[in-house]
């Protein structure tokens, strides 16, 4: 993830989906992931049981951006 974050644009948000379900094995490293969303750095974290939710705010980013 940081490598991501590093070579981003500064005003590209990044937003991180994830299937919840291995997450589970690893908690350390959700807990870094979730850090890095608290910092700012990652816009939001998203589950694939939240896919209408980020359809929706992709869309709402796309409307903000005009692209």
């Amino acid at each position: 993830m940081n490598r991501i974050i590093d070579a981003k644009r500064p005003d590209a948000p990044f937003m991180l989906v994830t299937d919840g379900i291995t997450w589970t094995r690893r908690e350390s490293d959700l807990s870094k992931l979730v850090q890095l969303q608290i910092g700012g750095q990652i816009a939001r974290i998203y589950t694939t049981k939240m896919a209408s939710q980020f359809k929706a705010e992709l869309e709402t980013l796309r409307a903000e951006l005009k692209i």
